[in-house]
């Protein structure tokens, strides 16, 4: 069906180009051209150039006539090709154009998801860099605060440890942790020692005790008597007896108006 409406479009396009170029040959040159074979020719324009129309040309038109008539009489239903095929035609233009028109919202929608989707990236990117620069800042404050605490509680060592800080041999800072063990070894032994020293005193007030130096080097632990080391221990040798003199009888001497005098035990406390 296609293959008639485009051989009678050739048809006709053709027919129209001998039609105008033989009205353009009738201006420039109303007489007819005698050729060589005593035939009558016509001037036909073939493209820029003029060239003579002769029989020749006749059997080209004649083939196109003939085949259009062969494609119109092999057609079954004429009626079809005027009337409903336009109509489908059209009907198949439509739905071609709603795909175009589908296919058309989906790349829009596709393009603003991509275009969306590069402002979170972007977004992204700009958060990213503000933490990394806010994690920075935290880190700088932390190591300065660390540093003033040490400067203020012990400046040799911060000494030391700018001069390690700034160095880049693995040996320095091996030394310097060294010196950092020992140091941390000393501040903990000096801790034991003032935690026993203010536990004794506590435990121990001023005036209550006349040796304290002998309380703390006693820091042993007493021993309960269920311990079963103790229980090995063998009992004290008995006490011997010394016969004591009788003084009863005797006629001695005590004043009785001495102001120093100590009459109870509870005075020796």
């Amino acid at each position: 069906m296609n293959n008639v409406f485009i051989n009678i479009w050739k048809f006709f396009k053709f027919v129209h180009g001998i039609i105008s170029e033989k009205m353009l040959a009738g201006r420039k040159n109303e007489e007819v051209i005698e050729g060589n074979s005593g035939s009558d020719y016509l001037g036909i324009m073939d493209g820029n150039s003029f060239r003579n129309f002769s029989l020749v040309d006749l059997p080209g038109i004649c083939g196109e006539l003939e085949c259009i008539v062969n494609n119109l009489k092999n057609s079954t239903n004429i009626e079809y090709l005027l009337y409903d095929y336009p109509g489908i035609l059209e009907e198949r233009l439509r739905d071609n154009i709603g795909e175009i028109e589908v296919l058309l919202k989906e790349i829009k929608s596709v393009n603003s998801n991509i275009q969306q989707l590069n402002q979170q990236h972007l977004l992204f990117s700009k958060e990213q860099i503000s933490l990394k620069k806010t994690l920075k800042k935290l880190k700088d404050n932390e190591i300065r605060e660390m540093e003033t605490v040490v400067s203020l509680f012990d400046n040799a060592m911060f000494i030391q440890w700018e001069n390690a800080k700034n160095s880049r041999k693995v040996e320095v800072l091996e030394r310097f942790l060294s010196d950092v063990m020992s140091k941390q070894l000393a501040l903990e032994n000096l801790n034991i020692l003032a935690t026993r020293k203010l536990t004794n005193l506590k435990k121990y007030p001023k005036g209550k005790v006349t040796n304290t130096k002998f309380i703390e080097s006693n820091s042993a632990p007493t021993l309960s008597p269920e311990n079963p080391e103790v229980q090995k221990i063998p009992p004290a040798p008995p006490l011997p007896h010394w016969p004591l003199p009788n003084f009863t009888n005797c006629n001695l001497f005590f004043p009785t108006d001495d102001p120093n005098r100590i009459t109870s035990i509870e005075e020796l406390d």
